[in-house]
């Protein structure tokens, strides 16, 4: 893949535990942070501008069934400027993909011009409940409605930040 840091892999079925990604600056990549099977991942205080999927995605290997990303994710701190997505007109800052029994925490993150026509962020395709907490952020200087609930095997959480 061409994200600036990437930890997994395809076919890669073994949890990377325990992930930190922190204080970095990440310009023009692909995607900014992209992390396959993850289990308690932080992604605190980056820097992540002009990228052209998204900024920040934890998930599985699609091509590789029944695994998951589970434990504690949390995504603080960071600002995200740019996501012009493929075609020019935007693409969503972070994306969440196969939740299992993970507790998702987006919290104090700084957003500019990063929707997919209005999609901020998206999580789809649970394996399990899964909860998540959105809270302190702020897109193109306007503080963000807080939310909060959970993601089951037949439903999606999905921020719309216009």
């Amino acid at each position: 893949t061409n994200a600036a840091i990437y930890i997994g892999g395809q076919y890669f079925t073994t949890k990377n535990e325990n992930i930190v990604v922190k204080n970095n600056e990440i310009d023009g990549h692909y995607m900014g942070v992209y992390v396959i099977h993850g289990n308690n991942v932080m992604v605190e205080n980056n820097r992540i501008e002009n990228t052209t999927h998204n900024a920040i995605a934890i998930q599985c290997d699609s091509s590789t069934p029944n695994t998951y990303f589970t434990g504690k994710i949390l995504i603080k701190n960071n600002y995200i400027n740019n996501c012009k997505g493929d075609s020019g007109t935007g693409e969503r800052a972070i994306r969440f993909n196969t939740p299992d029994n993970a507790e998702i925490i987006v919290e104090s993150n700084t957003f500019v011009n990063c929707t997919d026509g209005g999609s901020l962020l998206k999580t789809q395709k649970a394996a399990s409940d899964s909860s998540y907490v959105f809270t302190n952020n702020t897109y193109n200087g306007s503080k963000l409605t807080d939310a909060n609930g959970t993601i089951t095997t037949t439903s999606q959480w999905e921020y719309f930040a216009e």
